[in-house]
């Protein structure tokens, strides 16, 4: 162990709170950076890290600890994330460094909010006893920005190399729809290629919509159940011609079905068929 100030700090709770801490942070800037990372690289990167913390906070508030702290960090993303392809490694250690400034943040504001006592000069320090869920809450706030952040890079992704705007006219209202293109949609019924229209708000609207056209009589044109085979086994969805039907501004022909998977962000999984055409 060793003193702070008038603090005494055992030196095993300071190296297992770090290695723990760079290991998911590590991991969770090479998942968004879409690096591939041999395990052997993070945890040595880690080990750096938490015995680098260490010695740095020995150096108590010096100019030389800026400085230590800049070094560990170019040396814990060097041996993690440096690679042949530069554009992914100098993604991952900028990811790195915007993820432990949040870190970081998201703990020192919970400190506040839940009136916990805490030194902020050279290292952190923490004056009374810090409960344990309070570190963990940290760090879940931080997995889920990871996760939105995830999420919206593989949406972007997608958007780009298989994303389209889909626009169709039903009962006299235009509507527009995010669509991605799925390799996995063949269906074909009555000669028509079936898009399926994902379980989200927009959807449901249309769905009740379509049943209050039937019970009023007016139903849209070709509207049926079609029988469809997903790995989970086989179903039935009821499908329907709009008005019109659009992939990103060209004019096409397809059924519209009532699925019930969500769509990751995007609104209707258009058929396949459709990308020979681009």
């Amino acid at each position: 162990m060793f003193y702070s100030f008038c603090m005494k700090v055992y030196i095993e709770y300071v190296l297992a709170d770090n290695l723990v801490m760079d290991l998911f942070l590590l991991f969770v800037s090479a998942r968004v950076a879409r690096q591939k990372i041999a395990n052997w690289r993070l945890w040595l990167a880690s080990v750096i890290g938490s015995v680098g913390a260490v010695c740095v906070s020995l150096l108590g508030a010096s100019p030389w600890c800026l400085l230590a702290k800049t070094l560990l960090f170019f040396v814990m993303t060097a041996v993690a994330f440096v690679q042949k392809d530069f554009k992914k490694s100098f993604f991952a250690c900028v990811l790195f460094g915007v993820f432990t400034f949040v870190t970081g943040g998201a703990v020192i504001g919970l400190f506040y909010f839940f009136n916990v006592d805490f030194f902020d000069g050279a290292t952190l320090s923490y004056i009374s006893q810090v409960p344990f869920g309070l570190i963990v809450l940290g760090v879940l706030s931080v997995a889920w920005l990871a996760r939105c952040i995830v999420a919206e890079t593989k949406k972007q992704r997608a958007l780009k190399n298989f994303g389209c705007v889909v626009s169709f006219t039903l009962f006299g209202k235009k509507r527009e729809m995010q669509g991605i293109f799925d390799s996995g949609n063949t269906l074909v019924e009555g000669g028509l290629p079936v898009c399926f229209l994902c379980s989200c708000y927009a959807t449901n609207q249309i769905r009740q919509e379509v049943s209050q056209a039937v019970l009023q009589g007016t139903p849209p044109k070709n509207l049926r159940q079609v029988r469809f085979v997903t790995v989970e086994g086989e179903g039935q969805a009821l499908a329907f011609e709009a008005e019109d039907f659009f992939i990103d501004g060209l004019p096409r022909r397809s059924l519209l079905a009532f699925g019930k998977a969500g769509g990751n962000g995007f609104d209707v999984l258009v058929n396949s068929c459709f990308t020979e055409e681009y």
